[in-house]
């Protein structure tokens, strides 16, 4: 988790929350409003909330990515639980994955994960579901 206000968007996008201003076009209010209510923690800097809040979203994704996997490969064949922890695990440690970490990106992934593996057994639904929650998170 970093410390400080890494690049690209995430500067202006902690500042518009602390600003209580908006961003820029379209300026993410969503993720601005996660950020804000984090900034209410009594602990460290500003930057630092700022990056719990998309750990939060990591984490979230991570834990539902376990559970797609999971899910997929019960159709496949009877897997054992270490294996899908190790796969899980082993993709969550790529460096590309982290690259977006203070940004909204992890919120939109989070958002489509948990659409996606929705109840509906209809997989279109859940798409369509899970392009509205993105297409929310960037634009309202």
């Amino acid at each position: 988790m970093y410390p400080y206000i890494w690049a690209a968007d995430a500067g202006d996008l902690v500042s518009a929350a602390w600003l209580n201003t908006v961003a820029h076009p379209p300026g993410f209010p969503l993720y601005t409003l996660f950020l804000k209510l984090f900034f209410l923690l009594p602990f460290g800097s500003i930057a630092l909330r700022a990056s719990l809040v998309s750990l939060v979203f990591a984490l979230g994704t991570i834990y539902l990515t376990y559970r797609l996997t999971y899910a997929t490969l019960t159709r496949i064949y009877s897997p054992n639980r270490k294996l899908v922890t190790i796969a899980t695990f082993s993709c969550s440690g790529f460096s590309a994955y982290w690259v977006f970490f203070t940004t909204i990106f992890l919120l939109c992934h989070w958002a489509s994960m948990w659409f996606f593996f929705g109840k509906n057994e209809k997989w279109y639904c859940n798409l369509l579901r899970s392009m509205l929650l993105c297409s929310v998170a960037l634009s309202f």
